[in-house]
């Protein structure tokens, strides 16, 4: 099994808070704001991504929105909404 990269806590991940290992930085740094995907990548980036073909076209989800809650180290708690029309806006 290959070792992960390093993580660089400046750089959110792609879907801003979806991954265990986002989520995790976002603790640390005690960093709970909401956060659009579209704030990581523009739609034509997202749709050359893997996690889409994958993940977000097989759900028709092109607009994800996650808002992390503090939460002890030993789980996550992130809500994800999730859209397939119209971005979130910062209302």
């Amino acid at each position: 099994m290959e070792a992960s990269p390093p993580i660089d806590v400046r750089a959110p991940s792609v879907a801003g808070g979806t991954s265990t290992r986002s989520a995790s930085i976002r603790t640390a740094l005690c960093d709970f704001t909401a956060r659009k995907l579209s704030d990581f990548v523009t739609r034509t980036q997202l749709h050359a991504l893997e996690i889409y073909a994958e993940f977000f076209r097989p759900f028709d989800v092109e607009y994800e929105l996650d808002v992390g809650l503090p939460a002890p180290p030993t789980h996550t708690e992130v809500f994800l909404f999730s859209r397939q029309s119209r971005d979130f806006t910062e209302r």
